[in-house]
């Protein structure tokens, strides 16, 4: 039987060895969306980069209008009107005014802006001003949104579409990204068949498989699948072999208990290059879990079951990507539940309990899940939270209140599955 370390233990023993740096490309702005960022960068600009106007109406001297009323109109000269994109070649003097629209620049001897509708314009030349304006109003003013030296993008920010606009409004039009890892997947188990074909007695589909495998390529990896290899540990050894000089990271699934065909922890340990590996580790559920450097390349062998192996890959990979990538702007939403029923995960261990959060009489509460084994693929579709219980925390008694990971809206109460079973 496998000794249990707890996982920052595990991936801290690991780290030391490896060495998967994911290395820099330059990329245009339109192919950056969802990469991560390589850099810090500044604005070499300002944004607006002259005083513009921010309504439609005209440029006048705040003095002017001071008394102005329906009442008590007061009147300016118009001596013209500056369009938007050009250059104004007038300037204003005591009672005088420029027509100007949206985005115009401010003419000189300007300092803000009446809007049109307390405005009318009279046959002879003259404005008619009903309001009063303040120095500065209706003024957008030079670097007001964003100024020269101000960091819109920090090195380990995942590009988003409003980093793209900042980004083109500043004329950037390439930027420097990390480069995504090279992920290679594939599942141990003479029973199992690839998704989409009919399985036969005794068999199943590699589900697992598609689950990790879509885990990695909604994060942007490069992802290959190396299929399904027979419970055979020369076979097993020789994919991960092939897999390791193909890629940065490898991820088997099933093979990591101690059965009489569980082999591929064995199959790591034939690994040329094999630096260290930790197998066990000390969570709930997924424990059989293993994790290794293998000339300097990552190796993890998850669980062939589909709630189990996306614990092992959140708990050992998610926080090695974080380690390289940086990741500034990930938001994980967290919410205080009353949890419904007690939990039990046990002393050592970090367990990860998959809940349905939702409102009851104005109050959110978190329903834990049943899991038979570490299999049920239902959970993963009517979970929307998840519980995590701390090594030094053995569980959490019903009524107790607890912080809940977010993983889809939180529902209303007629819209909760109810669980049957009892946990």
């Amino acid at each position: 039987m496998f000794k249990l370390t707890y996982v920052e233990s595990a991936i801290e023993r690991i780290l030391k060895y490896l060495k998967i740096d994911p290395g820099i490309e330059e990329v245009s702005l339109a192919d950056s969306i969802s990469r991560i960022s390589a850099e810090d960068i500044v604005s070499d600009v300002n944004i607006p980069p002259f005083n513009r106007s921010a309504v439609d109406g005209y440029a006048v001297k705040s003095e002017d209008t001071f008394g102005a009323s329906t009442s008590s109109p007061i009147y300016l000269k118009v001596k013209g009107r500056i369009e938007v994109g050009s250059s104004p070649k007038i300037s204003i003097g005591p009672g005088e005014c420029v027509e100007v629209s949206t985005g115009s620049m401010i003419p000189e001897g300007a300092d803000a802006v009446i809007m049109r509708e307390h405005t009318k314009l009279l046959e002879d030349g003259l404005l008619e001003v009903y309001e009063s304006v303040s120095h500065l109003e209706n003024i957008s003013l030079i670097g007001e949104d964003l100024k020269r030296g101000e960091k819109v993008v920090r090195r380990g920010d995942v590009i988003r579409p409003w980093h793209v606009g900042v980004l083109a409004s500043i004329n950037v039009c390439r930027i420097r990204v990390l480069k995504p890892w090279t992920i290679g997947v594939f599942s141990t188990g003479s029973e199992l068949v690839e998704a989409c074909r009919r399985p036969g007695p005794g068999k199943i589909i590699a589900s697992t498989k598609e689950v990790l495998k879509a885990y990695f390529a909604e994060k942007g990896f490069n992802v290959i699948d190396y299929g399904i290899v027979e419970d055979d540990l020369n076979k097993i050894a020789e994919m991960f072999r092939r897999a390791l000089s193909e890629c940065e990271v490898v991820v088997s699934t099933g093979g990591t208990s101690v059965g009489r065909r569980d082999y591929t922890v064995k199959a790591i340990e034939l690994q040329d290059g094999l630096e260290d590996m930790v197998h066990g580790i000390a969570v709930k559920p997924g424990r059989p879990a293993a994790i290794a450097s293998v000339g300097g390349r990552l190796v993890i062998a998850a669980s062939g079951l589909p709630v189990a192996a996306l614990v092992d890959v959140e708990a050992l990979f998610h926080p090695i990507y974080e380690h390289y990538y940086g990741l500034n702007n990930v938001y994980k939403p967290v919410v205080e539940a009353v949890l419904d029923r007690r939990i039990y995960v046990g002393a050592g261990l970090r367990g990860y309990v998959r809940v349905m959060v939702y409102r009851s009489g104005g109050v959110v509460r978190a329903m834990p899940l049943r899991i038979t084994g570490s299999g049920v693929l239902s959970t993963l579709l009517r979970a929307n939270g998840v519980l995590i219980v701390e090594e030094d925390v053995e569980g959490f008694d019903e009524g107790e209140t607890v912080r809940v990971e977010l993983l889809a809206p939180i529902l209303e109460e007629g819209e909760v599955f109810e669980w049957k079973e009892d946990i």
